[in-house]
């Protein structure tokens, strides 16, 4: 199973998560974008341990490649970890959830 390795405080509880795992992805070819839900634990040992996540975080990914072919998990995980652009400013709204979490994270495999 790959996931996304990154250090990041969980807003809720304060502890530290390091382990993301994609736990939903609901791709509209339609409207040409997809929903991505994640869950993210203190630490892969945690997840394996069967620990309840921290929490579940919901991110919208478009455009969708040309290539429907080319849209699955491995594509969803890049998404997630791109920079996040210069001109971006977050939200500061409760609740909200930056798009670029992620970014700078690593894609790791529990097989690996």
């Amino acid at each position: 199973m790959k996931y996304i390795e990154k250090s990041i405080e969980d807003e809720q509880t304060g502890a530290t998560a390091n382990y993301h795992e994609v736990t939903t992805l609901n791709i509209d070819y339609i409207n040409g974008n997809a929903t991505v839900v994640t869950a993210s634990y203190v630490s892969a040992k945690t997840k394996a341990a069967g620990k309840n996540a921290l929490s579940f975080s919901s991110f919208n990914l478009s455009p969708l490649p040309a290539d429907r072919n080319a849209v699955g998990y491995d594509w969803a995980l890049t998404q997630l970890i791109q920079a996040q652009p210069e001109d971006f400013t977050p939200e500061t709204y409760t609740g909200y959830v930056n798009p670029h979490t992620f970014a700078g994270g690593k894609i790791k495999d529990t097989a690996a």
